[in-house]
C-alpha cells in the first residue's frame, strides 16, 4: 500500500488517483482549494479498484463553481471515502459524489 498525499506529492485528488494502483490510499493532509478544470466534475475517478480516500476531517473547497459533481466515480469498485468534506460546488444540481457503474462504494464520516 502506498499513501498518495494531497496536497503535497499530488496537487489534487485526481492527480493522486491517476497514480494509484489497487491497495493504495489517497491521504488528504490538510484542507485545500481546488480550481475548476473546465469539466463537469472536479475529479473524474475512473477504472480503479481497491482504493481508499482518507480525508482525516479536512475540507476540499471547489472554487470557480459551475461543476455538476465534485467527484465522479465510474467503473470503480471497492472504493472507500472516509472523513472528507467537499464544499463549494456552484451548480444547483450539484452533488459532492456521483457514482455510475460502480460496486462496493463506502462513504463514511463525510
Amino acid at each position: 500500500m502506498t499513501d498518495r498525499e494531497v496536497p503535497g506529492t499530488y496537487s489534487t485528488i485526481q492527480a493522486a488517483w491517476d497514480a494509484c494502483v489497487a491497495g493504495d490510499r489517497i491521504l488528504i493532509t490538510q484542507s485545500y482549494s481546488q480550481a475548476s478544470p473546465g469539466t463537469a466534475e472536479a475529479d473524474s475517478l475512473y477504472n480503479k479498484s481497491d482504493i481508499e480516500i482518507e480525508g482525516q476531517g479536512y475540507t476540499v473547497t471547489m472554487t470557480t463553481g459551475g461543476w455538476t459533481y465534485g467527484m465522479t466515480l465510474v467503473d470503480a469498485y471497492d472504493i472507500r471515502i472516509k472523513n472528507l468534506r467537499m464544499v463549494g460546488n456552484g451548480s444547483m444540481e450539484g452533488s459532492a459524489i456521483y457514482a455510475s457503474k460502480t460496486e462496493y462504494i463506502l462513504v463514511e464520516g463525510c
